[in-house]
C-alpha cells in the first residue's frame, strides 16, 4: 500500500496557476470520499472492496486476448489520490517498460491506475481503502502487467489504463527465482503461484505468438534471473537506499540482514508490532500547500515538525522502497550503536503529476506539483532498540551524477511502550 498523501484528484486538467491548485484544492476537499471521512469515527474510513467474479479470466490466453497491452514493467513510484468522481480512493502508478509483449505503443514508460490506497487530507481525516484478496504493487519490483484502457463509467473510478480483470487482475510479481500473482483468489494464482520466471515468461511468449499480437521480433528480455540486483536503485531522482549509501553516513544494517530489501521482508512478514507515529510536518515554511516544483527547487526541508502522537498496532510494514517523487524523505529507526532495525519512505514532500497523463504520453511533457504540508502516518517496527529516528532526504552530487542521503531531522525515543494495540 503506498503511504499516506494529501490526494491528488484524477482526471481533472486545471488551467494553470495558484487559480487552479485553488480549485483542485477544493474539489478534492469537497470529495464524496473526503465527506465520508469526516464523518467516521476518529476520522479514519476505513473501506473494503471486492472485485466482481464475473469480469475475472481462468486463463493467460482470455486474458491476453481482453488486454491492450501486456508488458513487463519496474515500479518507479506511486501515489494515492481521489477518483475522477470524487468517490473512490485509487492508486497511480507510474513504470518503466522492460519489454512490450503486446502495444509497443506505449513506449518506455506507461501510467495505470487501481483501486483502493491510503490518503490523508488538510484536516488530518484519512482514508484507507483496500481490495480484498489483492495486494498492492511495490515500488521497485518488477512485474508482468496485463493493461486495458477504461470503458465508459471505468474512467470515473480508474482513468487511463487499469489492471485488465475488474481492475486487480493481471500482474504478476517477479522476484530472482519465482513468480508470484498479486490477485490471490482466482484461478491464475493456483496455476502461476511460485513457478519460475523463465516458465511464465515462455508461456506469455507462445500465447502471444498464437494470437499474432507480437508486434516486433529478436527483442532481447531484460534479465529476470538471479543476475538481477537485490538491491534495487532508480536512476530518475528516486533514492537509491543500500548498505553502502546508510554506511556513508554512519550506519549500518545487522549482519543477518545485509540489505535494505532483506530488511524490509523482515518488517512486512515477520513484524509483529508497530509503532504508528502522526506527525504534521510543514517542508517548506511559508509556501502555499501545493506549488509548482520549481518553486522549492534547492531549498532545505524544514527540520520542525510536530509529533502530534503515537500508538502501537498490530501487524507488518513494508517500506515503500525505493522512494520515487522530486523530494523522497525516508526515516530510518536506529539502535544507540548506529544499527538501522527499521525504514519507512512513507513520509516527504507529496508530490501531483498535473493532469494524469493519458495512455503514452511522455512523463517529461507533464507538470509537477509539489504538496508541501502533509500530516504523516510513520510506522516503525515496535523494537525497544531503536532509540531514535533519522529523517534523510537525497542530494544530488552534481560532479558524479549520484545521490547521497542528506539529514533533515531527527525524532529521539524514549524506552517507554505507547498505548495499544489499537483497535
Amino acid at each position: 500500500m503506498a503511504g499516506v498523501s494529501i490526494g491528488f484528484m484524477a482526471g481533472v486538467a486545471p488551467a494553470s496557476g495558484q487559480d487552479a491548485l485553488a480549485q483542485m484544492e477544493q474539489r478534492i476537499e469537497n470529495s464524496a470520499v473526503h465527506q465520508r471521512a469526516k464523518a467516521a469515527s476518529g476520522g479514519l474510513l476505513k473501506e473494503r472492496h471486492h472485485a466482481n467474479a464475473a469480469v475475472l479470466y481462468a486463463d493467460l490466453a482470455s486474458l491476453m486476448k481482453a488486454s491492450d497491452a501486456v508488458l513487463l514493467v519496474h515500479i518507479v513510484r506511486n501515489m494515492c489520490g481521489v477518483s475522477p468522481s470524487g468517490q473512490d480512493v485509487i492508486t497511480w502508478y507510474h513504470a518503466s517498460v522492460l519489454h512490450h509483449w503486446k502495444d509497443n505503443r506505449i513506449g518506455s514508460d506507461v501510467h495505470f491506475t487501481v483501486p483502493g490506497g491510503m490518503i490523508g487530507f488538510a484536516d488530518g481525516t484519512r482514508v484507507l481503502s483496500t481490495m480484498d484478496d489483492y495486494h498492492p504493487l511495490l515500488n521497485g519490483h518488477r512485474y508482468v502487467v496485463f493493461l486495458r484502457v477504461s470503458q465508459g463509467q471505468e474512467r470515473q473510478v480508474t482513468p487511463g489504463y487499469r489492471l485488465t480483470g475488474d481492475a486487480v487482475q493481471g500482474a504478476f510479481e517477479l522476484d530472482n527465482e519465482s513468480v508470484h500473482p498479486m490477485y490471490r483468489t482466482d484461478t491464475l494464482r493456483g496455476k502461476y503461484d511460485n513457478v519460475s520466471v523463465p516458465a511464465l515468461l515462455n508461456e506469455i511468449l507462445a500465447v502471444a505468438n498464437v494470437q499474432r499480437v507480437v508486434q516486433y521480433e529478436n527483442l532481447p528480455l531484460v534479465p529476470v534471473g538471479n543476475e538481477a540486483p537485490r538491491d534495487l536503485a532508480l536512476a530518475d531522482g528516486a533514492l537509491n537506499l543500500s548498505a553502502a549509501r546508510l554506511a556513508e553516513v554512519g550506519l549500518h544494517l545487522p549482519s543477518y540482514m545485509p540489505t535494505v530489501r532483506d530488511l524490509n521482508n523482515y518488517q512486512k512478514r515477520q513484524v509483529e508490532a508497530l509503532r504508528d507515529f502522526t506527525i504534521d510536518w510543514d517542508f517548506f515554511p511559508g509556501q502555499p500547500k501545493m506549488v509548482g516544483e520549481p518553486a522549492v527547487r534547492g531549498l532545505p526541508i524544514s527540520s520542525d515538525f510536530v509529533l502530534k502522537g503515537q500508538k502501537q498496532i498490530t501487524g507488518g510494514m513494508d517500506a515503500g522502497l525505493p522512494v520515487g517523487g522530486a523530494l523522497p524523505v525516508v526515516a530510518v529507526g536506529v539502535t544507540s550503536q548506529g544499527e538501522v532495525r527499521g525504514v519507512n519512505a512513507n513520509c516527504g514532500p507529496g508530490w501531483i503529476t498535473v493532469p494524469p497523463p493519458p495512455p503514452g504520453h511522455p512523463v517529461g511533457d507533464t507538470s509537477l506539483i509539489i504538496v508541501t504540508k502533509a500530516t504523516c502516518e510513520l510506522l516503525m517496527p515496535d523494537d525497544p532498540e531503536i532509540r531514535e529516528i533519522i529523517f534523510f532526504r537525497t542530494k544530488l552530487d552534481v560532479a558524479t551524477s549520484q545521490f547521497a542521503l542528506e539529514k533533515v531531522a531527527e525524532l529521539p525515543l524514549d524506552n517507554q511502550t505507547p498505548p495499544g494495540p489499537a483497535k
